[in-house]
């Protein structure tokens, strides 16, 4: 069985008075990239989506920010990209602000 559009039965003039009608709307612009931030724990991992990313002791306690990809997670330190790992959950991101405190030390 082969399905068809059909054709409108009324008369442009007669469009304008259906009732709620509506004109469509414009296409929606791209969505953005997610991002987050998140402060790094000692062991130096943070977690992401449901993702836990290693980027190194070396970065413990720093707050990084993250963008999240369709297929990539990528962390940044002051712009500078740090790691990129391979997305492998489907969670949301649900959290985008760290919430813990840096504490300075020494």
């Amino acid at each position: 069985m082969e399905r068809r559009t059909l054709r409108c039965l009324l008369p442009p003039t007669a469009l304008g008075r259906i009732r709620d009608a509506r004109p469509a709307s414009a296409v929606p612009p791209p969505a953005a990239i997610p991002e987050a931030e998140r402060v790094v724990s000692i062991n130096g991992s943070i977690q992401v989506a449901g993702q836990r990313i290693q980027v190194g002791k070396v970065h413990a306690r720093k707050l990084v920010s993250v963008a999240l990809d369709e297929h990539t997670i990528t962390v940044y330190d002051a712009n500078t990209p740090i790691a990129a790992v391979p997305r492998r959950s489907t969670t949301n991101l649900n959290r985008t602000k760290a919430h813990h405190h840096i504490t300075a030390t020494g």
